[in-house]
C-alpha cells in the first residue's frame, strides 16, 4: 500500500518538474514568434481545456509530465508524403523560425530546469529548514574497521570530538561536515573542535581519491545507540528490543555508538550473540538469532536530534546555491562517464519514471512524518535534484531529445540550408528507437525494484 501512495505522490512532484521544463519551451516559442497550439499538464485524454487565445491550455488524464505542442511540428511528416520530399514552413511554425531561434527554444526547457533547481536550493538555504540527523560529533574510522594512517588520525582527531566549524563556517550536523569535506577536494581544512569542554583547532588534510571523485577524512558520525523505534516482525522485535533501550554491549564487548553496534553485528557471523541493554533502571540481556540477520536488517531506528531551521542571508544563500548546483552537476557528469565506460552497473544507475516517482513520494512521506518543515525541505531538495537530472539528460546529443534538436539546428545554421527530410527523419527515428529501448529497460528495472523487497 505504501508503494502505491509513494508513486501517487511522486507523480505530482515529477509532473511539476516536467511542467517547468515545458514552460521553458513555451515561453521561448512565444518569444521567437512560434505559435503554441497546446500546452498540457499530463498526457492522454483531455479532462479540461481552456483557449483564451491561440494556445489551448489542457489538463490531461495521466499526471506524468506534460507537453508543449507547437505549430508546424508535423511539417516533416507531411513533407514525406510529397513526391520530392520538399516543404515550405508556414508563418509562425516551428520550422519557419530561424535556426538560432530554434536552438533557443530547444535549450529553454533544460535551462528552466537548471534555474528551477537553483531557485529551490536558494529558497531552502535562505529560509532554512529543520534537520533531523546526527550531530557533528565524530567516531574515528580507524577504531571501527582497523584502517590506519587516515587523515583524521594524522590530524590528531579523537572519537567524541565535536566539530564546531570548518574554515570559519559553522557546523551543526554531520551532514554539514560531510559537505565541507566533499567541497574541499583534498585541500587543507581548519577544524575548530570541542574536546572535554576545551576548544581547539586542528588542520585536516582530506585524502582525495581520484577514481571515486571524493575526499576522505576517515570519520563516522558518533550516534548514541538509544533505540527510538523497533520495526514489527524484524530481527530486533524477535529479540525483544523496545523503544528507549540503550545498547550497552554485545557479547560482553562495550558498545558506545551505533557504528560499533552494526560492526559487531557484521562480525558475529553465523553465531548467536547476546546484547545487553539498559532499560529504565535495570539491564536486560537479549538473544539475537543469526539466521534472521542473513536476510534482514536488524529493524532498529535510533534517536537522532532535530536541529531548528537557520536561514542564511540572501547573498550567502545565492552563492551556496550556485556552488551546490554545479557540484551536483559535476557528480552527475562523473556518473554518466562511469556508466558509459562500464564502471557503473546500469541496473543500479538507471531509474525510470516509476522508480523516480516512488522515490519522490517516499522522500515526501518520510519527511512529513518528521514535521512539516522537514517534509517540504526534503521534497524540495529531491525535486531540485530531479530537475538537474532533466537539465543534463535533455542536453545529451541524442536524437528526439533537446540536445539532438540543438545539433540539427546548429548544422542547418552552419550550412545555411535545410537538412534533407529523409536524413532528418532517419536521425529522429534512431533517437526514438534508443529512447524506447531505454524506456523498456528502465520500466522492467523499476518493476523489479517496486515488486522486490524494500
Amino acid at each position: 500500500m505504501d508503494t502505491v501512495i509513494f508513486i501517487l505522490i511522486g507523480f505530482v512532484g515529477l509532473s511539476l518538474v516536467v511542467t517547468i521544463h515545458e514552460a521553458g519551451h513555451f515561453l521561448a516559442a512565444r518569444w521567437a514568434g512560434v505559435e503554441v497550439e497546446a500546452f498540457a499538464i499530463g498526457w492522454g485524454k483531455i479532462l479540461w481545456a481552456w483557449k483564451p487565445g491561440q494556445t489551448e491550455y489542457r489538463i490531461c488524464l495521466f499526471p506524468l509530465g506534460g507537453y508543449c505542442k507547437m505549430k508546424g511540428e508535423q511539417d516533416l511528416m507531411n513533407a514525406l508524403q510529397t513526391q520530392d520530399g520538399s516543404y515550405e514552413p508556414t508563418a509562425g511554425s516551428l520550422f519557419g523560425a530561424a535556426p538560432w531561434k530554434r536552438i533557443v527554444i530547444s535549450a529553454a526547457g533544460p535551462v528552466f530546469n537548471l534555474l528551477f533547481a537553483f531557485l529551490m536550493f536558494f529558497l531552502l538555504l535562505w529560509a532554512g529548514q529543520p534537520e533531523t540527523g546526527p550531530e557533528a560529533r565524530i567516531l574515528l574510522a580507524s577504531e571501527v574497521d582497523g584502517r590506519s594512517g587516515l587523515p583524521a588520525d594524522l590530524a590528531d582527531l579523537r572519537t567524541g570530538d565535536k566539530v564546531l566549524s570548518v574554515d570559519g563556517k559553522g557546523i551543526r550536523t554531520f551532514s554539514d561536515l560531510q559537505r565541507a569535506i566533499a567541497a574541499s577536494e583534498g585541500k587543507p581544512l581548519v577544524w575548530q573542535i570541542e574536546r572535554a569542554g576545551q576548544i581547539a583547532e586542528k588542520t585536516v588534510v582530506p585524502r582525495y581519491i581520484e577514481a571515486e571523485k571524493r575526499a576522505l577524512v576517515g570519520v563516522y558520525p558518533f550516534i548514541t545507540p538509544l533505540v527510538k523505534a523497533v520495526k514489527s516482525d524484524s530481527v530486533a522485535a524477535l529479540a525483544g528490543f523496545r523503544p528507549g533501550d540503550l545498547i550497552v554491549s554485545i557479547q560482553g564487548n562495550p558498545i558506545a555508538s551505533t557504528q560499533e553496534f552494526f560492526q559487531a553485528l557484521t562480525s558475529a557471523g553465523n553465531k548467536s550473540f547476546t546484547v545487553l541493554v539498559r532499560r529504565n533502571d535495570s539491564t536486560v540481556e537479549l538473544l539475537v538469532a543469526p539466521d534472521a540477520l542473513k536476510s534482514q536488517s536488524p529493524g532498529l531506528e535510533f534517536v537522532l536530534p532535530t536541529f531548528p531551521a537557520v536561514g542564511s542571508n540572501p547573498v550567502q544563500a545565492a552563492g551556496d546555491s550556485w556552488n551546490k548546483t554545479w557540484f551536483l552537476l559535476g557528480q552527475m557528469v562523473d556518473g554518466l562517464i562511469q556508466l558509459f565506460t562500464g564502471k557503473a552497473d546500469p541496473k543500479e544507475s538507471l531509474s525510470g519514471p516509476l522508480r523516480i516517482t516512488y522515490y519522490v513520494g517516499e522522500v515526501a512521506s518520510q519527511g512529513f512524518l518528521a514535521g512539516w518543515g522537514q517534509g517540504w525541505g526534503a521534497i524540495t531538495n529531491f525535486l531540485a535534484f530531479i530537475s538537474l537530472a532533466l537539465f543534463m539528460m535533455n542536453l545529451l546529443p541524442i536524437p528526439a531529445l533537446d540536445g539532438g534538436s540543438i545539433i540539427l539546428s546548429g548544422i542547418e545554421a552552419v550550412r545555411h540550408r535545410r537538412i534533407g527530410i529523409k536524413a532528418m527523419m532517419r536521425y529522429q527515428q534512431v533517437g526514438i528507437v534508443l529512447i524506447l529501448g531505454l524506456v523498456l529497460f528502465t520500466t522492467f528495472n523499476d518493476l523489479g525494484f517496486l515488486l522486490g523487497p524494500k
